[in-house]
């Protein structure tokens, strides 16, 4: 995958294809976001985040932000802006990762069998 304008068009295309097809917004979350984006923020925001809060975040994310959207429609209630990233306590980046190295097969379906389990396993 080439990650260009065209690209971004085609991502683009392929939301506003789901719009059309769940019109009465019947898909979990779909009422809230309304497969609406939030403008694209700048590659210079970007590196702010990144200097700011010492982390690299991966070429695809830093394309969504810079060439889709800054959040807005996606999954269940849709993602949220890089800047309510680090506010969101719940999905709070300064948490530790559960996710190393020593991270066995087993461990991780034991994680993944039940959220409770997995937020208590995390400290999260």
């Amino acid at each position: 995958m080439i990650l260009d304008d065209k690209y971004a068009d085609y991502i683009k295309d392929l939301l506003n294809k789901a719009s059309d097809y769940d019109a009465e917004r019947k898909i979990f979350g779909s009422r809230n976001h309304q497969y609406k984006l939030n403008p694209i923020i700048s590659e210079e925001q970007v590196k702010n985040f990144e200097k700011e809060h010492q982390i690299i975040l991966p070429e695809e994310y830093r394309f969504f932000l810079t060439k889709i959207g800054n959040g807005g429609a996606g999954p269940d209630y849709g993602i949220f802006p890089l800047e309510d990233i680090m506010e969101n306590e719940k999905y709070c980046m300064s948490k530790k990762a559960f996710i190393d190295v020593g991270l066995t097969d087993a461990m991780w379906d034991y994680a993944m069998g039940d959220e409770d389990r997995l937020f208590t396993w995390t400290g999260m």
